[in-house]
């Protein structure tokens, strides 16, 4: 048993330390002691609002005052931090295509023009997110029931649609990348986009929860984060419907198929046969 886990340390150990994981990881543990320290939280205040009349004017008015009081400067550092600490691990199999695909003159110059195209997609999403986020915030409140049932209800459903599966076959695809002259800057700039575009896709639900739920933000983020990197490990599945908590119920099957597998093929220890002395 310990002989296993040794094994599968040494493995996960050797394949930090190649580029760019050293680089990312700091990063991205960079953004997220930022955010544990600043206290940077992409939820709006709780709020009190009495209105009188119908619910829709009660819930057009709560949502105005939400939006008013929520600062702009905050939710985009916020936002800043949030995308650094979350994607940066996602990231990783681009940036290594990229590496590898470039020439090395050209290297950080690819990268940099793929995350320019990257965040700029995010940063023109982000406004609807959080917009969403804060609608289910006045909603709920309104309705006094807990936010966080409506936005795991969403993320649940989300999970079991066809789309997520549509959208995570098509993250593994890699582009041609040109090697010279402004081709190769487009390419970059191209596949920057795309992979933004598959990433909303693919995790909108996902990063809805922490906005939406305020309370124990930076676990939820954590818990979105490691969902988002074992999605993107996993191999390319059919396009279809599948039941609610199949995808993380499959990641813990598979872990216990892989040790009953390690179990059934490790090498047996040889029998050392004891010659009996004779009287």
């Amino acid at each position: 048993m310990l002989q296993r886990y040794s094994l599968k340390f040494q493995a996960i150990r050797s394949l930090l330390s190649e580029p760019p994981w050293p680089l990312v990881l700091s990063i991205s543990l960079a953004a997220w002691f930022a955010m544990a320290l600043l206290g940077h939280s992409n939820s709006v205040p709780d709020l009190c609002v009495t209105a009188s009349g119908a619910l829709i004017d009660q819930s057009w008015r709560a949502l105005q005052a939400a939006l008013w009081l929520a600062d702009p400067v905050n939710l985009a550092l916020s936002w800043i931090l949030m995308l650094i600490a979350m994607m940066s691990l996602v990231l990783v199999p681009p940036f290594r295509h990229i590496w590898y695909r470039s020439m090395k003159r050209r290297r950080v110059r690819a990268i940099v023009c793929f995350l320019s195209s990257y965040c700029g997609i995010w940063l023109l999403f982000a406004p609807l997110l959080v917009f969403s986020g804060i609608l289910i915030q006045v909603a709920t409140a309104l309705l006094n029931v807990p936010s966080w049932i409506f936005a795991v209800s969403i993320l649940m459903f989300w999970q079991t649609t066809p789309w997520k599966q549509h959208f995570l076959n098509l993250c593994h695809w890699t582009p041609r990348l040109s090697v010279f002259g402004w081709a190769a800057d487009r390419d970059c700039l191209r596949y920057g986009a795309r992979d933004a575009c598959l990433c909303i896709g693919t995790c909108w639900a996902l990063m809805l929860l922490p906005i939406a739920v305020h309370t124990h933000h930076l676990p939820l983020m954590a818990f979105a984060s490691v969902v988002m990197v074992l999605e993107r490990l996993k191999p390319c599945r059919a396009v279809r419907w599948y039941p609610p908590g199949w995808r993380w119920g499959q990641y813990f099957a598979d872990g216990v198929k892989r040790s009953a597998v390690w179990q059934t093929t490790k090498p047996k220890a040889p029998i050392v046969q004891q010659k009996t002395k004779q009287a």
